[in-house]
Formats: C-alpha cells, structure tokens, sequence
C-alpha cells in the first residue's frame, strides 16, 4: 500500500509506503494538512492498524488497536473499517468484523493519538454489516448498513439504520425490507 500527497493540481507532494501485509482500509484527512490511514492485514487479524502522517508526509503515529468487545472477530479479508471526524472533533471509527461465520458492527471514538474514548458493537448476526455514517443534527450518528438473511434457500437483505447519541449509545435499531415489484 503506498499513500500519495497530491497538491489540487495533482503534483505529488509525498508518497509514503506502509507494510506489505497491510490492507488500507480508509484514510482520512486531516484539518491541519496531515492525514490518518486504517488498515488491516491481508489475511484476518483482530486488529485495526492506523498510521497518522503530518502534511510533510513524516509518520507522527503508527499504532494497532484491538476492538475489545469483540476479540474473536478479524478484520482483513473478513471486515471493513470506516473513519470520519466525529460531532466534537475526534475520530469515528466504525464497521464490520468477522469470523468464518458470524458478523459484528461496531463505533469506536479515538482522540488524535488513537486513545480510544468509548467502544460499542451493535449488533451481531451471521450477515451484519455497517457502510456508512453521517453526523445528525442533535450531535449523534445515524449509521447505514445490511442485515442478511442466509437462512432461506435465496438469501435476503434488509436495510439496517441505528441512531446513535454523540457518545455511540444506540437510541434505535430499524431494519427495512427490500420492497418486491
């Protein structure tokens, strides 16, 4: 994985590569110019790995972190890691780990040194799954995703909503079925 600085031009600022095993899963810029990687390994691993490089491309952080809540599931070829700015400035990580078999959605809030504020895992299912997130007007977090049924003969998949308060609390979980035509 190699991670380019580009000016608006396209002119390559800085170039920076990361392990050979690293999956990049997100990158997120930075307000200060810098910006911050989250990476798996290619085969499954219980860990998130994160990179922070100012805006000269020097690597200031490099640190992994175990979701702790949900030590038997793996990133990697089993999952997916999100990054955002959070309602008060931090970071929000957020999305789906894996075993063979089972899912676990999950939101995490890390200040800029990757110290973890709060974690919560959602739900868990054999298909669950968190793609996306956006900030809601009262400071806390409406995450978008899947929940599939594998248990019938044609699989089948729902929407899954949750809103969140600022601090990752779920308010409400609502699945929505597909409507057929």
């Amino acid at each position: 994985v190699k991670i380019n600085a580009l000016d608006s031009e396209g002119t390559l600022l800085w170039q920076k590569s990361l392990p050979v095993d690293l999956l990049l899963q997100d990158i997120l810029a930075l307000d200060d110019g810098g910006c911050i990687a989250a990476c798996s390994k290619v085969f499954s691993s219980p860990y998130m790995f994160f990179f922070c490089f100012d805006r000269n491309g020097n690597e200031i952080l490099s640190d992994s972190l175990l979701l702790k809540q949900s030590t038997e599931y793996s990133f990697g070829d089993y999952g997916q890691v999100n990054l955002m700015h959070a309602a008060n400035g931090n970071i929000l990580v957020y999305g789906y780990c894996y075993d063979l078999s089972y899912a676990s959605t999950f939101s995490c809030e890390y200040d800029y040194t990757i110290n973890p504020l709060w974690e919560k895992v959602f739900t868990s299912g054999e298909g669950s799954f968190l793609n996306g997130c956006v900030l809601t007007p009262d400071g806390g977090y409406l995450f978008a995703g899947s929940a599939v049924d594998f248990s019938t003969p044609v699989a089948t998949a729902n929407v899954k909503l949750i809103k969140t308060n600022a601090s990752g609390d779920a308010i409400w979980i609502k699945h929505y079925s597909p409507k057929e035509n």
